[in-house]
């Protein structure tokens, strides 16, 4: 899927960049959408929110440290954040986490 992102972005004249945060992004998210919306046709709202927020729970906890993990392992060195990225993060783990006290209490 990656190789005919960039195949099909440089024959568009496309960065790559760019087809990565929109068609791979897609393909990422996509069969969510679609599993929440069947679930919701059934009748089963809860289930199609909490599956969503289960998969953004799943991608930040397990998606995003696994190329950083991989990366230490194999450079032997950690990947510097830019200056102020750690508030931005310590922010984001926040809000996710609200999101996910919110949906156990209700």
């Amino acid at each position: 899927m990656v190789w005919f992102a960039v195949i099909l972005g440089d024959s568009l004249g496309i960065p790559q960049s760019v087809m990565g945060l929109t068609l791979l992004a897609m393909g990422t998210s996509v069969p969510d959408m679609i599993s929440s919306v069947i679930v919701t046709l059934h009748g089963e709202g809860d289930m199609a929110v909490s599956s969503s927020i289960g998969s953004n729970i799943f991608d930040i906890g397990f998606g995003l440290p696994l190329p950083w993990i991989l990366g230490n392992a194999a450079y032997g060195k950690g990947i510097a954040l830019g200056e102020g990225c750690g508030s931005t993060i310590f922010v984001d783990v926040l809000l996710l986490l609200g999101m996910v006290v919110a949906v156990v209490a209700t």
